[in-house]
């Protein structure tokens, strides 16, 4: 080989050697930057064991794995292949890139069991404000059955929020339960408030009728009414919770004194009702009677301008006014104008 040669050959080898170096490089960041998602997943799935949990110790404690345990389960799987692989290479490169892209599944396996745990707590939450309300309601109530049925729907539910629904397996199966227990109790409670809210709305009625009847009186259209009684037991019950046995009690009391108030009122406003009527009447037939005495005062009038034509006509027409004036009068002053017309 002459010197040329010689020279040419050291030169690409050279090159060789220095692209080999590249190479043997360039692999090693790719073996570096694949151990290194390769150890940051494993390391995700060690965390996500330790917080949920895994299929097998489920199956140890004889319990059913969650939604999250069977994912896990199936990236342990994943990330085992990585472990069989080895770094740099292909091989290991798919490895981890299924092992990632499965890590999704994962994640959204992890949120939805948040959401429903947030969804399960929220409920228990609900429950437990809308209790306090209703305890709050029925304090005053003489209705103690209602009373300890509220008491123990807000011990149990105090006992389950005191609960993780994340560590407790029962968390779901004790809000159902607890469900139910509020329906029956929430249906006792709405029949006791429509019980209670119709004496409110009866003592209102008999309280604004009574002041009806004061006005009556003070008019002179009602007599001889001792409001003393009623106006003290009125007193008394809006001093009083709607809810109370006091209430209901005071308002039996009241009751008799009104109806016996109202019999008054009552006869008043019929007897002014029969007078308004007759005034109707009254005046019904007397326009009646003036109308037919102008028809017959034009007959008349008619007649005279024939120069006393048919006498006889002439004398049935003034006979005719004379007892239409008659009935005016009577009309006027009959008491019942409508039998005063029969006459």
């Amino acid at each position: 080989m002459d010197q040329m040669g010689k020279e040419d050959a050291e030169v690409e080898e050279k090159v060789d050697r220095q692209i080999s170096i590249i190479k043997a490089h360039e692999s090693n960041k790719n073996k570096v930057a694949q151990t290194t998602r390769g150890k940051k997943i494993t390391d995700q799935l060690t965390e996500a064991q330790k917080t949920y949990g895994t299929v097998e110790e489920a199956n140890a404690a004889n319990k059913t794995p969650t939604a999250i345990q069977e994912a896990l389960h199936v990236q342990q799987q994943l990330v085992d292949e990585i472990a069989k692989a080895t770094a740099g290479t292909e091989e290991y490169n798919n490895a981890v890139k299924a092992a990632e892209d499965n890590w999704k599944n994962v994640m959204i396996a992890i949120n939805s069991s948040k959401k429903a745990e947030s969804d399960l707590v929220s409920a228990v939450d609900v429950i437990r404000k809308r209790f306090a309300l209703l305890k709050e309601e029925v304090s005053q109530s003489s209705n103690d059955e209602l009373k300890d049925e509220i008491t123990k729907i807000e011990k149990q539910a105090a006992e389950l929020a005191s609960k993780n629904p994340a560590e407790y397996d029962n968390y779901a199966s004790d809000l159902l339960a607890l469900k139910q227990n509020t329906y029956s109790v929430q249906a006792k409670h709405t029949m006791w408030r429509k019980g209670y809210k119709g004496l409110e709305k009866k003592g209102n009625k008999i309280a604004q009728g009574v002041e009806i009847a004061r006005q009556m009186q003070q008019d002179s259209t009602l007599k001889d009414v001792d409001f003393k009684n009623i106006d003290e037991l009125i007193a008394k019950l809006n001093k009083l919770p709607a809810q109370t046995g006091e209430y209901a009690k005071t308002l039996e009391e009241i009751i008799p004194i009104w109806e016996e108030i109202k019999k008054k009122v009552d006869a008043v406003n019929d007897a002014e009702n029969k007078a308004i009527k007759q005034a109707s009447a009254r005046i019904a037939g007397a326009s009646a009677v003036n109308k037919a005495m102008n028809s017959n005062q034009s007959l008349i009038g008619k007649v005279k301008s024939n120069n006393g034509t048919d006498k006889n006509f002439y004398s049935q027409l003034k006979e005719k006014q004379d007892k239409l004036s008659n009935l005016l009068t009577s009309v006027e002053g009959e008491t019942d104008p409508v039998q005063a017309a029969k006459t």
